[in-house]
């Protein structure tokens, strides 16, 4: 037994490391992986933005159609603007909604079609851009 353990005692003496090759070949290694973990880091971004955006819109959608019937509104082809400031102090939001990019949301248009109530969500420094 003594002898087995001093034998393999030498052969970790003579050892002295990893060659250049299997460094070059662990860096290769990692760095492919870090790749292919960092284009699905940004893909999740890109979709939880997707899905806060619509959730976001989902909501407003609700706020608004409340605030309308609430209201008794009289809606007509030609759009209305609400506020995001009426939404909120009239209960139906608790706060100014925001895009996914950070960009709050002031005001909605609101307008009666044939396709039924079409909302529209403006920000304050860009009121030609829907949402």
């Amino acid at each position: 037994m003594y002898a087995l353990l001093r034998k393999k005692l030498r052969f970790t003496k003579n050892q002295r490391g990893m060659t250049l090759i299997e460094l070059s070949a662990v860096v290769i290694i990692m760095g492919i992986v870090a790749t292919v973990a960092g284009a699905a880091v940004i893909g999740s971004f890109n979709k939880s933005k997707t899905a806060s955006t619509a959730t976001s819109q989902q909501v407003i959608t609700e706020a608004v159609q409340r605030y309308v019937m609430d209201s008794n509104m009289n809606l007509t082809v030609t759009p209305t603007s609400i506020t995001a400031v009426q939404l909120v102090s009239g209960g139906y939001l608790r706060d100014i909604p925001q895009n996914s990019t950070g960009t709050p949301l002031n005001h909605v248009t609101v307008a009666n079609t044939a396709a039924g109530l079409t909302i529209a969500y403006y920000s304050s420094t860009d009121e030609t851009t829907t949402w």
